[in-house]
């Protein structure tokens, strides 16, 4: 384990030793640098030597070099503490309380005041000391009843760096995909269709990552074969239900978001594409032979394209938000 600095945003950073040389995100900036250790000038060693002057008596006691008074032996209570610069968790005397104290893992000095909230260390966020659950992601934690200086807990608050494969590299993928996804819709009429062409590229993009995400085992269903099947003419109309409402499926089992999110939205979404093309059909051939029969399913279509279009955005948006949290959760 080393430290050193980002050099674009300066911030101090964390890093294995196994990854010296590989690229990684700053959490700070998000710029990409790479891994090097921070060399720090080495300190002269000073040479002692034995001192043969007689045994000291109890007025000539040793002067103490330490930056932090020395601990009481026979004090029994003990306070965590958090070290501000790099996360380290120790329980110290109480005679260091409010005192400054060094970190013995990065040698900087801070004021030693009892840590009242640590990581959860399933989702990362901050909770009471003493906190049994995680109010965030309900996950139980072991009360904290002792710790020893070289037990070391990172804060989710300092930076962390992980490799370029990490979780959250592929989240900033995911974002970027769904931004596209969403300008190009919204450009879609400004630019005569071209925008939605563009946004159905990334909708594919998308469902594809979707449903790697969520493939746990071997199955039948792979990513190639649900967006793949789904440009099969007429066959499509019945594989969107598969490949669409069956991913909101598979987001329920894994996630916590809830069944009307993740399953009838894509639902209605489904039908209502499904409708579109058939009342597009009858509509000209109401046209052409029973005016009635025309006017109602123009009507028609125009209400399964509206609402396949709005619920196709909701869907969209539980999707990613269902993928961050899988991710989040490896």
């Amino acid at each position: 384990m080393f430290h050193f600095r980002c050099p674009h945003c300066n911030a101090k950073l964390e890093a294995e030793d196994d990854w010296a040389g590989m690229e990684a995100a700053c959490p700070k900036c998000s710029q990409t640098i790479t891994i090097v250790p921070e060399t720090t000038p080495e300190k002269p060693k000073i040479q002692l030597t034995p001192i043969t002057s007689p045994t000291l008596t109890e007025a000539q006691h040793p002067v103490s070099t330490q930056s932090h008074p020395p601990k009481n032996p026979s004090a029994s209570n003990k306070f965590p503490f958090i070290c501000p610069s790099c996360g380290t968790l120790t329980d110290l005397d109480s005679s260091l309380q409010n005192q400054e104290y060094e970190c013995p893992a990065c040698c900087e000095k801070s004021i030693a005041v009892p840590a009242t909230e640590k990581p959860c260390p399933h989702c990362g966020e901050m909770i009471k000391f003493q906190a049994k659950i995680c109010r965030f992601c309900k996950g139980s934690v072991e009360p904290n009843k002792s710790f020893s200086p070289s037990s070391v807990q990172r804060n989710s608050s300092l930076p962390q760096l992980m490799p370029a494969t990490s979780n959250t590299i592929v989240i900033k993928e995911l974002d970027t995909l769904f931004f596209w996804w969403w300008l190009s819709l919204a450009l879609a009429i400004p630019t005569f269709g071209i925008g939605g062409i563009a946004s159905a590229v990334f909708f594919c993009m998308l469902l594809y990552k979707y449903w790697n995400l969520v493939q746990t085992e071997p199955s039948s269903m792979t990513p190639g074969k649900a967006v793949g099947f789904l440009f099969i003419p007429v066959f499509g109309l019945y594989w969107m239900f598969v490949s669409i409402w069956g991913l909101g499926k598979a987001f329920n089992a894994l996630t916590d978001l809830g069944k009307q999110k993740l399953e009838t939205m894509p639902l209605i979404a489904c039908i209502c594409g499904a409708t579109a093309p058939i009342a597009w059909g009858l509509m000209i051939i109401g046209a052409n032979t029973i005016f009635i029969i025309g006017v109602f399913f123009t009507l028609v279509y125009l209400g399964a394209i509206i609402g396949g279009l709005v619920f196709y955005i909701i869907t969209m948006i539980n999707f990613q938000n269902a993928a961050r949290t899988i991710i989040q959760r490896q």
